[in-house]
């Protein structure tokens, strides 16, 4: 692990990004902060996604619950993705491995049985872990490593409100003022 550290940026990124197309969903983690205990945390699951033939091909998985805790200011929630994403995943795979030219969209977003309101969801930070040697990375950490990430998928994640939760790592803080005067949090 010390000497991958230890390349350039870019060497890190094409070696993060070659590992990620290979890998196993099953193995995919996310990690969750938030600043108040979750209702009903086990009761999980997001929606994978790639866009092919100028339509997006979706499924819903089930997330496994490995661990919550508390460090005494935040709860931490730790996921990982069920048996049900393989097929799905190879799906793509197998796509992209006959030069269909599938984008996936690794911006991964748990939903509860228990909707989270919105207020909260901003102030949740997610975090991921897709590739064990690499260990839990931030959102903005994550998208810097992967080096096909298109700037579509920054401008819909930075611009767009369908990302829910905390996005400053990949973001920013930034303040936009319409010409009415009013403002609102980019992230």
């Amino acid at each position: 692990m010390a000497v991958r550290n230890s390349y350039p940026d870019w060497v890190r990124s094409a070696y993060y990004s070659a590992e990620l197309l290979l890998s196993d969903t099953q193995l995919w983690q996310i990690r969750v902060r938030s600043p108040v205990p979750l209702q009903s945390p086990a009761q999980a699951e997001l929606e994978l996604a790639y866009w092919l033939d100028e339509q997006w091909l979706r499924q819903m998985v089930p997330l496994i619950l490995l661990s919550e805790q508390q460090d005494g200011k935040y709860y931490w929630y730790e996921y990982q993705l069920s048996p049900a994403s393989t097929a799905f995943y190879q799906q793509f795979q197998q796509a992209r491995f006959s030069y269909q030219r599938p984008r996936f969209r690794y911006l991964l977003q748990p939903t509860w049985s228990q909707q989270v309101d919105a207020a909260l969801s901003s102030r949740l930070q997610l975090e991921y872990r897709f590739l064990p040697d690499y260990g839990y990375l931030s959102l903005g950490q994550m998208m810097r490593m992967v080096n096909f990430m298109p700037e579509e998928e920054w401008d819909w994640l930075c611009r767009g409100n369908e990302y829910l939760f905390d996005k400053g790592t990949a973001c920013g803080d930034v303040v936009i003022r319409d010409p009415s005067g009013k403002t609102s949090p980019a992230n």
